[in-house]
């Protein structure tokens, strides 16, 4: 009662990979299309029978599990080298020695070791990072790899390698 409902939903999105679905009064088309911006999965407006509430919320929790049987499985921990990638908990070591990484830079990382050894170009690495990809990525991308090698390489171990093949795209 103390907040606005769109400004609860952007905040549970932050916090939670939950569906939500909005049940609203508002008559305003904007309200709509700001929810969806904001996070929401549906966005219901009164007055609604609750069958049709209850198939939304049906559809809503299906779309996780098909997104999930869809995408490919990787394995909860994943070792290249002194490099290990537990997925599971998001975390990386190198020779058991944690390197924080941002959430961007671990799905980056995730991204080049699946497969490892394999060139992956900017394309592929924006639509598995980003969800999207953006002619202009590439610039985004470059500071990305050269923060993720910075901190690889902070330990006193030889780390794996992220290497440019020029032209190509990036390999680990």
């Amino acid at each position: 009662p103390d907040a606005n409902g769109l400004v609860l939903c952007a905040k549970l999105r932050e916090r939670w990979p939950v569906p939500i679905i909005i049940c609203t009064a508002s008559t305003r088309p904007e309200d709509a299309v700001l929810g969806f911006k904001l996070g929401a999965d549906d966005f219901v407006r009164k007055p609604f029978s609750t069958d049709e509430l209850e198939a939304r919320i049906e559809a809503a929790l299906r779309r996780p599990a098909l997104q999930a049987a869809r995408a490919p499985r990787l394995a909860d921990a994943q070792r290249i080298g002194p490099l290990a990638l537990d997925h599971a908990r998001c975390r990386v070591t190198v020779d058991g020695k944690v390197v924080h990484l941002t959430p961007t830079e671990f799905r980056l990382l995730c991204a080049l070791a699946d497969p490892p050894n394999r060139v992956h170009d900017a394309k592929d690495l924006a639509e598995r990072v980003w969800g999207s990809y953006d002619p202009g990525i590439g610039r985004s991308l470059q500071v990305h790899i050269r923060r993720m090698r910075a901190k690889l390489n902070a330990g006193p171990v030889r780390p794996p390698a992220l290497v440019a093949a020029r032209g190509f795209g990036y390999r680990l």
